[in-house]
C-alpha cells in the first residue's frame, strides 16, 4: 500500500510485518537446530529499503529494517557455531549482476 503515514491503515504494517519480519523469525527458529547441526547456512532476502528509508512505504521498509537487524544479530550469534548467514540485497543484485 503506497500511502503516507498520515493515510496509512495500520492492519496493513501488520500484515507486512507478519510475512516479511515474523515469517522469517519462526522459520528460522524451527530449522535452527537441523542448520546448526548440519553447520549450514541462513539466507535472508532483504532490500535496500531495509537500510534506507523509502516514502511512501513505510510498512515494507520497517519490516525490511527489522530483517536486517534480525538477521544481524543472528550472524553474530552463530559465528562461532559454523553457520553462515547472508543477507543479499536483491534491488542491488537485480541492478549490478
Amino acid at each position: 500500500m503506497r500511502a503516507t503515514f498520515h493515510e496509512l491503515d495500520l492492519s496493513v504494517v501488520k500484515k507486512v510485518m507478519d510475512i516479511n519480519f515474523f515469517g522469517v523469525l519462526y522459520a528460522t527458529q524451527a530449522c535452527l537446530p537441523e542448520i546448526t547441526k548440519n553447520k549450514g547456512s541462513i539466507i535472508g532476502i532483504s532490500s535496500i529499503a531495509g537500510f534506507r528509508g523509502l516514502p511512501n512505504e513505510q510498512e515494507y521498509s520497517a519490516s525490511k529494517f527489522a530483517l536486517n537487524g534480525f538477521l544481524e544479530v543472528l550472524r553474530t550469534e552463530m559465528l562461532y557455531k559454523g553457520v553462515h548467514v547472508l543477507l543479499p540485497l536483491r534491488d542491488y543484485i537485480i541492478k549490478h549482476p
